[in-house]
């Protein structure tokens, strides 16, 4: 017996010349802002609410799922191997996107009686009520239940319902500050916040189960290499960090064992060498000091004078033809 197949199938059409509508008319160009505002608001409701309908139907293949005999599960018949498979190629989804309606699912779908198959309340009644009336979509629900979740092991499902319910008010513009209806992201923050609140016993219970968790596995060697999964401490992490880092840096080398490197001798200069950009041109022979120096003397030599030193080779090039003259007697 169907239910909602032809429903469904009668907004198709009707949905579907909608958008050819208005993209035929351009009807969000010639709207004016107000007029886009509301318009994008009323797209918005309708996204809302058909998520509210997939997380309810990806909630029950879900149920369905979960038989202990695997020929009895719906994803065995057909063919999938687990729900996110099945989601993919229904839905035409990307993997993270059937996981984040899953995990929706989980927070909001009523649980059935295995003995009278009523309907049983859902992890967060208030939640799920928020969904069906569009004021939450996907994001809004996990926005509010992923935070309060996490305390499960340490916080009454009841302190989770409270809390919920206090931040489904802000989803409805009905909070205590009176403030609009918020968005998906101050429902994260407003959710985070009661969740500290609640979790009385801080990072203790965190670090205990990290603790339990931490693990390293090297997988099997294919032609490629040996694959690595694990999950580490933070200071685990961060001291293996601190190896690759060294080992990968390229400042340092590594000698093998019993090979003597030669150690580059010790520069005790204080002042650094000449490079070759700063080294002056080479002199032609009628420039050098000691060629001027020579044909001054030979030239206008008193008598009296004794013949001045020949000028060495290694006089500085900063002496000039002024410096000798001024040395002249």
């Amino acid at each position: 017996m169907d239910l909602l197949a032809a429903p469904l199938q009668n907004l198709l059409p009707q949905a579907a010349d909608l958008v050819r509508a208005a993209a035929s008319s351009r009807a969000f160009e010639r709207a004016g802002e107000a007029e886009l505002a509301l318009q994008l608001g009323r797209i918005a409701e309708l996204g809302r609410l058909v998520d509210a309908l997939l997380v309810d139907a990806v909630g029950e293949v879900m149920r369905r799922s979960e038989a202990p005999v695997r020929e009895e599960r719906m994803t065995s018949r057909f063919g999938c191997r687990d729900v996110t498979e099945l989601v993919q190629k229904i839905t035409r989804l990307a993997p993270q996107a059937a996981t984040r309606v899953q995990r929706a699912a989980r927070a909001v779908r009523p649980a059935v009686s295995e003995t009278t198959g009523e309907a049983l309340d859902a992890a967060f009644p208030s939640v799920r009520s928020a969904a069906l009336e569009g004021l939450v979509g996907i994001d809004g629900i996990l926005a509010i239940t992923d935070p309060l979740q996490a305390t499960a092991p340490r916080v009454t499902a009841a302190a989770r319902r409270g809390a919920a319910d206090i931040v489904v008010a802000e989803a409805r513009g009905e909070g205590p500050d009176g403030a609009p209806p918020a968005c998906a992201e101050l429902l994260k923050i407003h959710a985070q916040t009661w969740a500290v609140a609640l979790d009385q016993d801080g990072a203790e219970p965190r670090e205990r189960a990290a603790i339990r968790t931490r693990a390293l596995v090297l997988g099997v060697a294919t032609p490629a290499g040996v694959p690595v999964r694990g999950m580490l401490l933070p200071e685990v992490a961060a001291q293996l960090q601190t190896i690759f880092d060294a080992q990968l840096s390229p400042k340092v080398s590594f000698t093998p064992a019993g090979e003597d490197v030669p150690l580059l001798p010790h520069d005790d200069r204080t002042r650094p060498p000449r490079s070759s950009t700063t080294r002056s041109r080479p002199r032609s022979v009628s420039q050098h000091p000691a060629a001027c120096c020579r044909r001054w003397a030979g030239t206008h030599r008193p008598s009296s004078c004794r013949s001045r030193p020949r000028t060495s080779p290694a006089t500085p090039a900063t002496r000039t033809r002024r410096d000798v003259r001024s040395r002249s007697p």
